[in-house]
């Protein structure tokens, strides 16, 4: 038979079974025909004749130099392989680190937090810090009813809404009636520094604020006249429109929680506004809540575990805004419609303070009530937000006086004229 290779006359000794047909060669081509089978991924077939010597020298040699190549291409393959198991294994163990040095903070935190506040916690301390942050967190809330927001380190900032807190610091902020100037007052000396805001209007009167939590303020209503307007003031004064309430309102309040300012009370030329209104801040968008039976001014107020408090004139007694079930209870302490009232926050009880009449004491796990003190008249309208300071509490009335309320001795005192 002719061998395969064209123009070649040699006589075929070999027969190579990898088609149908088969494919016959000769000494000196067989070897290309192999090679040939093997770059294509033929498996080679038996053979019917017997190879010559140098035929089986040949493919030795292919295959050896194969081999070889095969070894290179695998040395070549594990080496590349095992570098990237090595750098694998680098970035875990510095993702393992790291989640071992934020438990570890996590931890420290709330050891820090818990001597801090003295908190007295119904579980084992060390049980609590090995859970998992969330669940410690939402055990301390069950504990705690506010928390000094500069023990809370900035990794952690996006917590703070988890926690009911009333406004710690030093110092409290109130706008100088009818002008630009924010008025920002320390409470360790008293002294007062004022900052223009480039608003649109002077309306400052009866305006309301309240400090959310990366310590921006937000601003709503006001009278002379009455004005719908909001906005939020950053700390280095600059100053954001936000949307408008549904009606200019002014004596209204700002008590914020979780994201959200929630307004209650006010005043405008139709009368007391009924429909209280709470506003998203991601969303920038005012919500009716339900109507509430009694109109007022100034409702003072703070949130402790999703419930609103909040009282002001016109009020006879301290209502409740449950947060989750959008409805309102009552604690029927009889007070004086006709009087300005603050309410104020301390763990778990808090303080009517009716101006000129009686101080009240408020246990929250059980909402008895009793009489503590009296006080003077306070002048004017007391506002809606207050700071704690020193074991004391202190609240401003609208362009009047700061007050510092005791909680030792649970009396108030007026201590400056803005």
């Amino acid at each position: 038979m002719k061998c395969w290779k064209q123009d070649c006359i040699k006589e075929s000794i070999y027969l190579c079974q990898c088609s149908e047909q088969g494919i016959y060669s000769c000494e000196t081509h067989y070897i290309d025909h192999l090679q040939l089978n093997i770059q294509q991924r033929h498996l080679p077939q038996p053979l019917k004749f017997k190879p010559s010597q140098n035929a089986k020298q040949a493919l030795c040699s292919y295959l050896k130099s194969r081999n070889a190549e095969l070894n290179t291409l695998q040395s070549e393959a594990i080496s590349k392989i095992s570098q990237k198991i090595k750098k694998l294994n680098t970035q875990l163990k510095i993702a393992i680190d790291e989640i071992t040095r934020v438990k570890k903070e996590n931890q420290a935190l709330i050891a820090r937090i818990v001597q801090a506040e003295q908190i007295s916690l119904h579980d084992d301390l060390a049980k609590i810090l090995a859970l998992d942050p969330d669940e410690a967190i939402e055990i301390i809330q069950d504990n705690i009813c506010r928390i000094d927001i500069r023990k809370i380190p900035k990794y952690i900032e996006c917590n703070l809404d988890t926690f009911d807190y009333s406004i710690s610091g030093n110092e409290i902020d109130i706008f100088r009636d009818n002008s630009k100037m924010l008025l920002r007052v320390s409470l360790e000396d008293l002294t007062i520094k004022e900052a223009e805001i480039a608003m649109n209007q002077n309306t400052n009167t009866h305006l309301s604020i309240c400090k959310i939590s990366n310590s921006n303020l937000i601003c709503i209503g006001g009278y002379n006249p009455y004005t719908s307007t909001a906005f939020m003031i950053y700390p280095d004064n600059s100053i954001k429109y936000l949307a408008n309430l549904s009606q200019p309102c002014g004596f209204s309040s700002a008590i914020y929680y979780k994201n959200e300012v929630y307004a209650f009370g006010g005043y405008n030329n139709s009368g007391y506004v009924m429909t209280p209104e709470k506003y998203n801040i991601s969303e920038n968008i005012w919500k009716p809540l339900p109507k509430i039976s009694v109109g007022a001014n100034c409702c003072t107020g703070f949130v402790y575990k999703n419930k609103i408090f909040f009282a002001g004139i016109q009020h006879s007694k301290v209502y409740i805004y449950d947060i989750q079930q959008n409805s309102y209870s009552v604690i029927p302490i009889g007070l004086n419609p006709s009087k300005g009232k603050v309410l104020i926050l301390n763990r778990n009880i808090f303080y009517v303070i009716e101006s000129g009449s009686h101080i009240y004491e408020v246990g929250l796990n059980d909402l008895n009530w009793k009489a503590v003190g009296s006080c003077e008249p306070l002048n004017n309208y007391p506002v809606s937000h207050f700071v704690e300071f020193k074991n004391c509490i202190y609240f401003l009335n609208e362009g009047s006086y700061i007050y510092r309320f005791d909680l030792d001795s649970k009396s108030v005192l007026k201590l400056k004229k803005i």
